[in-house]
């Protein structure tokens, strides 16, 4: 039975692909890795699979040790060039040249990374770390970090640098540090990122830091009120914020009925007289800074509800001059 024309030309066109297919999948050349990394001017080992004729390298770079085996090739290349080397493993089929690149680049670990921050740093101001990075290639695979305790808190990488060769950086990082960064472990790391090579870690020395903060303003607050009458108990507290912890000291007009807390944060005068008439000023002190407040505190006299804050032998003048004027 013959097939009608169409199915014919249809059964043609369908091992045409086939054939078409089975002829691209048989004819292949194809690099193991496209993009290698190397010591600078050290050998480093490239291979190249295949399907169809076997292929051949090209490279600007000196080869050595060429072997092959069943569908493969491979060769070893001198890295002694800082640009980086496009190697190509190819092979022709039918007139059609097939081609597959390799890029080869040379790399230096870092020969030393060094930290620079002081040992010392106020709380909530802006402080900088400057890390260094010695004799590295290539640039645009670096990553430069300062970790604290283990915890990256600031990351500088260089994708869009094309130096070649060896170089030298100082990359600077600005940070406020707080209370808990006291006594914490602060060094730089430079990671070569190269791909098919494992990553390569170089860190500084860890420097240790001690943070503080400066006693800000003290709050002195007054208990029960400012102005109360002579007999009553009176409370002046004082508190401010700094690290380490402030210390407290008082001026007080009188010491009479007058204790205080253990951390001398508080005055407590069990029974007003008019010597605890006057000003209180409270000092908060550690040893990056001391500063001061004060308030007024007046007591009034029972007997007549005024301020029995003048001795008699002020007032009695007064009073003279007045009767003389009277007169």
């Amino acid at each position: 039975m013959e097939l009608p024309r169409t199915h014919l030309c249809l059964l043609f066109f369908i091992c045409g692909i086939i054939h078409t297919g089975l002829s691209q999948k048989q004819c292949e050349v194809q690099v193991v890795s496209t993009q290698v990394f190397a010591p600078f001017d050290e050998w480093v080992l490239l291979n190249c699979t295949y399907t169809c004729s076997k292929p051949s390298w090209e490279s600007r770079l000196r080869k050595k040790n060429t072997t092959e085996g069943e569908h493969w090739v491979s060769t070893e290349v001198l890295v002694n060039d800082w640009e980086t080397s496009r190697i190509s493993c190819i092979s022709e089929d039918e007139g059609k040249v097939l081609e597959s690149i390799v890029t080869v680049a040379a790399y230096a670990l870092p020969s030393k990374v060094t930290i620079d921050l002081e040992e010392e740093l106020e709380e909530g101001q802006r402080h900088e770390v400057t890390c260094t990075v010695f004799d590295v290639a290539p640039l645009a695979n670096l990553k430069v970090s300062v970790i604290r305790e283990g915890n990256v808190i600031r990351t500088q990488t260089f994708a869009e640098d094309t130096m070649t060769g060896k170089q030298t950086l100082s990359e600077s990082f600005f940070f406020e540090p707080s209370r808990r960064d006291n006594l914490q472990d602060f060094y730089c790391q430079a990671t070569l990122e190269l791909g098919t090579v494992e990553d390569y870690m170089v860190q500084s020395k860890k420097i240790n830091v001690k943070t503080f903060a400066q006693p800000d303003t003290p709050f002195v607050t007054v208990l029960p009120r400012e102005t109360v009458e002579e007999g009553e108990s009176l409370n002046l507290t004082c508190h401010s914020d700094g690290f380490p912890e402030p210390k407290y000291f008082w001026i007080i007009p009188s010491k009479d009925h007058v204790s205080f807390s253990a951390d001398k944060s508080e005055i407590f005068i069990r029974k007003t007289t008019p010597a605890h008439n006057g000003t209180y000023a409270c000092e908060a002190q550690n040893t990056h800074g001391k500063v001061r407040n004060q308030v007024v505190v007046r007591i009034i006299g029972q007997a007549n509800g005024s301020f029995n804050t003048r001795p008699a032998a002020i007032l009695l003048p007064s009073v003279l001059a007045i009767i003389l004027a009277l007169l």
